[in-house]
């Protein structure tokens, strides 16, 4: 790859992140696009189109070179077709041979770069692990080096020919991260974002990496999969009032036996490992139906069923 070609990143005033492929601007969040990138799982779908498209490159004319281009970087392109597009634009001089070795060369580290970045995002951003939360961000990267397997990897591409800067867009100042490689890049915003304090969650709906914009937040504000107009967090929502919902009447139904049962023990006409025993049942059903296990409805069949045999015991 030619070595003037630059990565970038920055994040405007209203809050957008910005990542820039040479001349090219996507506004996207940067965990959106990691995410993406992260569940892909055939670099050969990634990287194959441009190996075909510089296998004619010297034959086809710069107009199909071009609307090909558009088909590579659009919104629905991967990570890594959006880094490689860098190559072919503002029609730079391309030393095809050499790109075509790069493009060979990240095949192989394809899987070794994947895996470094989930290590390096679950330990230094990631607080759902509890051991980790205490740590600082120094502490928590040690950790992450001291376990991960590709640490060799990481320590390669921490910071190393990056460079953090200060751009001006309409007056307007932003903090900027250039790098040259596309790994380097990727994995120095992860280290950007440690060093800033900022933590990370996955969607319980997507299972994708996001900044919450609050402890309590679950669901991400990315579309959401299978929908084009709803977001993650819109899906959580009427899940969450669902959930709640069930939960709610799962704990009035348990209720509900609870204190009709609990009368033959205040009269002692029922014993209380008797009733303990009834009690740790019905609690295991109600769990059941708040962890979307059992239905309502088959909960209720089985407090009755549960009921009528109490009633066995009774004196």
């Amino acid at each position: 790859m030619e070595q003037n070609q630059k990565y970038g990143y920055y994040k405007t005033k209203q809050g957008d992140e910005v990542i820039q492929f040479n001349t090219i601007e996507v506004k996207q969040p940067f965990f959106s696009f990691i995410s993406d990138f992260l569940k892909s799982s055939d670099v050969n779908e990634d990287v194959d189109p441009f190996l075909l498209l510089l296998q004619d490159v010297e034959t086809q004319s710069s107009a199909k070179i071009e609307e090909e281009l558009k088909k590579i970087t659009s919104s629905t392109a991967s990570l890594i077709q959006r880094m490689y597009a860098v190559c072919f634009l503002n029609k730079l001089t391309i030393n095809k041979e050499s790109v075509i070795n790069e493009l060979q060369s990240f095949k192989k580290l394809f899987t070794d770069f994947k895996s470094a970045l989930i290590d390096l995002i679950d330990y230094t951003l990631d607080d759902s692990n509890v051991k980790l939360s205490t740590l600082s961000n120094e502490e928590r990267l040690s950790e992450c080096l001291k376990h991960s397997k590709h640490r060799e990897f990481i320590l390669n591409h921490l910071g190393k020919g990056v460079t953090y800067s200060y751009m001006t867009v309409k007056n307007n100042l932003f903090e900027k991260i250039v790098a040259d490689d596309p790994t380097t890049f990727v994995i120095s915003i992860v280290q950007y974002y440690m060093m800033k304090g900022i933590r990370v969650k996955h969607c319980r709906n997507c299972n994708r990496f996001f900044i919450p914009n609050r402890l309590s937040q679950d669901y991400c504000e990315y579309i959401a999969p299978g929908y084009t107009d709803k977001t993650c967090r819109d899906i959580g929502a009427v899940k969450s009032f669902a959930e709640k919902k069930s939960e709610d009447e799962a704990y009035k139904l348990y209720s509900k036996y609870y204190k009709r049962i609990y009368r033959y023990v205040s009269t002692g006409k029922l014993s209380k490992d008797d009733f303990q025993n009834w009690n740790n049942s019905a609690i295991l059903g109600r769990n059941s139906v708040q962890d979307g296990k059992l239905s309502l409805k088959k909960y209720t069949e089985e407090l009755n069923k549960l009921f009528t045999e109490i009633l066995t015991h009774t004196k």
